[in-house]
């Protein structure tokens, strides 16, 4: 049987001033085994409306739904998350036209992390203080500003990222939409950590320096961070992320307000 460890985690967002409505949208669902041992298994995913696609906003809400209803770790065979995706691209075409969005999603099962992207939402994992990404298309092949997202039809299946592979004690790994992965180095998304050490805190941080950083897109950040195994941690229900209220506020008014979901913890 894999060794399995303790996760925590913490996930914000933040509404871009030029949104009416945050199009991002985030999951996060841990849960104890009742075996002997504290297993841990997660599933974190992060999903981002394609503003000029006019819905969004529905789009990432309806995929993220969809995807934590079908992937539950222990449920879904995660040699096949690719013929999930494109299940929800087929009914997400079938409910609303021009409905698209990015994905980034890890699911976490003993000792092993599986990640799954389509789209630009990058997907980072920090070890013994080096920081790698695992995917999200940052600067698409073709040119275009977004090259791959859900919705986008049977091609779907040519731009699905994946990465499996086994987890140690210290990774951390950052889910992030491209309101904070493209606004922020990775040496900065690094830097983070090492300054905060705690979920919680280093996604308020990341928040911080997307709006100090002049980011003007919805951001979202998940933390997930891998600990020894030990009894006692909580368990998380599944949530979404609705627009945040603006209670973090910029001091200087060229800077744009900092509202987000506060970690329930």
């Amino acid at each position: 049987m894999d060794k399995a460890w303790t996760l925590r985690s913490a996930a914000g967002s933040r509404r871009s001033p030029d949104h009416e409505t945050n199009e991002d949208a985030w999951h996060r669902w841990e849960a104890a085994d009742n075996g002997q041992e504290t297993a841990r298994e997660g599933l974190y995913v992060v999903c981002d409306g394609v503003s000029s696609a006019g819905k969004g906003h529905f789009a990432a809400r309806f995929s993220t739904k969809r995807l934590r209803q079908l992937c539950t770790p222990g449920a879904v065979d995660f040699g096949k998350l690719g013929e999930v995706v494109s299940e929800i691209d087929w009914e997400l075409r079938g409910m609303a036209a021009q409905a698209a969005c990015t994905v980034s999603l890890l699911a976490i099962q003993g000792s092993r992390g599986h990640v799954l992207t389509v789209g630009d939402s990058p997907v980072f994992r920090i070890r013994r203080g080096a920081i790698e990404q695992l995917g999200g298309r940052t600067n698409p092949a073709d040119g275009r500003r977004l090259g791959a997202y859900l919705g986008m039809g049977p091609e779907i299946s040519e731009v699905i990222q994946t990465w499996s592979g086994p987890l140690i004690p210290g990774d951390v790994i950052l889910l992030t939409t491209d309101g904070v992965g493209t606004v922020l180095p990775e040496a900065e998304l690094l830097d983070s950590w090492v300054r905060t050490s705690h979920p919680k805190t280093c996604m308020e941080d990341l928040m911080a320096r997307v709006v100090h950083a002049g980011g003007r897109d919805d951001a979202t950040a998940v933390v997930v961070e891998v600990l020894p195994t030990r009894p006692g941690m909580a368990t998380f229900s599944p949530q979404d992320a609705p627009d945040p209220p603006g209670h973090m506020v910029d001091p200087d008014p060229s800077k744009l307000s900092i509202p987000f979901e506060p970690d329930e913890d």
